[in-house]
């Protein structure tokens, strides 16, 4: 994205050479140059999008559509979007004050403020064009993909002691991940270290990794934890960690879209 990484540096106050602050953002108010960022981020085709309304705790999803002047008035601009998911979206966003919209690349974290318009047609929405758009350094390379038993991923983890058990995977990043298990499994204590083991016969690519415990949690009669992935450099085992994530996340949002027009 190197469109993205000028814009940055361009509208961005941090000292060239500055430790980086993942917390620092930049804000661009030009037009023109808002509408370029969103051309681009959608060249290749609908970009997934989260959403979030108001003050509802709520995200929803969609896909930003590729050209934002097909329906263009003569003094103004506007976006369009495809149904959301969960379809419930599809009525809550009628009477939202305002939309948040937030979109993702492997380096950066892009959001916006917009109102719904108008509804084009039954799975096609118009949204007003932001005056601002802030951009954000994302320390993780993809969104976090929730996965599902049917795609058969193995997770074993083994702690310190040298103990190993079988887990369900519930959601992975390329920062992290979540699991949980329906049997009991061994105490982990807050900021240990898990070796995590994978093996998707999708991707006939198993893979090793360790994390550091984040916290744990307990869901009805499930008993998980979070945990944060543990990588010294860019080497091949965050590689192939993006290609797995990667995959997932593919997967997914051929489900969403799938879903989005027989809606």
């Amino acid at each position: 994205m190197e469109f993205l990484d000028f814009i940055y540096k361009m509208h961005s106050t941090e000292e060239e050479g500055a430790i980086i602050n993942p917390n620092h953002k930049v804000t661009v108010t030009d037009p023109k140059l808002i509408s370029q960022i969103i051309m681009m981020m959608t060249m290749e085709g609908d970009q997934p999008i989260r959403l979030h309304f108001g003050r509802q705790i709520f995200n929803y999803h969609s896909y930003l559509k590729v050209n934002i002047r097909e329906f263009q008035a003569a003094d103004s601009l506007y976006l369009l979007i495809d149904a959301l998911d969960p379809p419930i979206g599809n009525i809550r966003i009628r009477s939202s004050q305002f939309i948040d919209i937030q979109m993702f690349t492997k380096k950066y974290f892009l959001g916006f403020r917009v109102s719904y318009l108008d509804l084009v047609k039954k799975n096609l929405f118009k949204l007003s064009f932001p005056n601002e758009l802030m951009v954000k350094r994302e320390k993780r390379a993809s969104i976090r993909v929730k996965t599902d038993s049917k795609w058969k991923i193995s997770t074993l983890i083994t702690r310190e002691a040298g103990i190993t058990f079988p887990v369900q995977l519930r959601d992975i990043s390329v920062g992290g991940l979540c699991f949980d298990c329906k049997e009991n499994i061994p105490k982990i204590n807050k900021a240990s270290t898990l070796t995590c083991q994978f093996e998707w016969k999708e991707l006939d690519a198993p893979l090793t990794l360790s994390a550091s415990v984040v916290e744990g949690f307990v869901e009805e009669d499930l008993c998980g934890y979070r945990g944060r992935f543990l990588f010294d450099s860019y080497d091949d085992s965050l590689r192939a960690l993006e290609r797995m994530v990667s995959a997932m996340q593919l997967k997914y949002l051929k489900r969403r879209k799938k879903y989005f027009k027989e809606w």
